[in-house]
């Protein structure tokens, strides 16, 4: 059963802008805009108006949206009598991002596979906007990601771990121009590797860039942190690299910083609160909680 336009419209009524909502759901601004044209169409009624830069309910809307909060309790409590889940799968699958997915492979689906032989685990690779979306709409189960804060009411989360960024320059950009441990203002015009537009992390990666006035004279715009360890390792520029990317020898070639008020992300297990959880599902959760509680905390940055 797919409710997500009544879901969609009940957060529209609860945020009062269109943006936010869509900004929650991890959709356009134009989706939300044509679930709601096509539901007063089909109804004949304007469900919402304007005022105050808000949109609020109009009388049918409301009416609209009482219904809609009734259909999703009438499927909530329906899959607790049958006992099912919602679009149910025979594989669980989970996202993962790029820089957890070699450690999950490694450390996590071993475990999983040995544990719950009778189900078939599949992980799919997906920077975390994706793979949020995936959740949303049921195309995985679990979703292992990196998010600086998670907002959306419909996801829940245990978090797995912090991670703070280090800054990585190539010793051979700076010899000669500094004495000792370099600082971010000493590479200034440097070239830099950065995630590409559009993703979380490099709204941040800007933020501290220009807080600490860096001018940049070349960007190579990277797909996932995975591509920027591999342009650092060709030596195209510094970049910001998560602790758990980082090699032990990493400081014969690199100069490796800790830039102070630098940004912050958390490594999350998230899955959507729209279907019922399984006896299955809870037990991979405390699974993979466990499991990532014994991976060797030197992989990953504690702050």
């Amino acid at each position: 059963m797919n409710t997500s336009n009544y879901e969609y419209l009940l957060t529209l009524e609860k945020t009062g802008t269109i943006s936010e909502t869509a900004r929650r759901f991890y959709v356009s601004p134009s989706a939300i805009s044509q679930c709601l044209k096509n539901a007063e169409k089909q109804l004949g009624y304007p469900l919402f108006y304007r005022e105050d830069h808000r949109m609020l309910p109009t009388r049918e809307g409301s009416i609209f949206l009482r219904g809609a909060r009734q259909i999703l309790d009438i499927r909530e409590k329906t899959y607790e009598k049958l006992n099912v889940v919602s679009q149910r799968h025979a594989s669980i699958r989970i996202a993962v991002v790029p820089m957890l997915y070699d450690i999950v492979t490694s450390d996590v689906l071993s475990v999983l596979s040995n544990n719950f032989p009778d189900s078939s685990i599949e992980l799919m690779r997906t920077d975390t906007r994706i793979g949020l979306a995936y959740l949303l709409n049921g195309l995985a189960d679990l979703g292992i990601l990196a998010i600086p804060v998670l907002e959306n009411p419909l996801l829940s989360e245990h978090i797995l771990g912090n991670e703070s960024p280090r800054l990585l320059v190539p010793k051979a950009y700076l010899r000669g121009r500094v004495s000792g441990t370099p600082t971010l203002e000493d590479c200034n015009n440097l070239p830099f590797i950065l995630l590409k537009k559009g993703t979380y992390t490099r709204e941040f990666q800007n933020q501290v860039l220009s807080k600490n006035h860096v001018s940049l004279n070349r960007i190579y715009e990277v797909n996932d942190h995975i591509m920027t360890r591999d342009f650092l390792n060709e030596g195209r520029g510094a970049a910001f690299l998560p602790t758990c990317l980082i090699p032990a020898d990493a400081e014969k070639q690199f100069y490796i910083l800790k830039i102070k008020d630098s940004y912050h992300f958390r490594f999350s297990l998230i899955w959507s609160n729209q279907t019922k959880m399984d006896k299955t599902k809870k037990q991979m959760i405390a699974c993979i909680t466990d499991v990532w509680k014994g991976l060797k905390t030197d992989r990953f940055s504690l702050t």
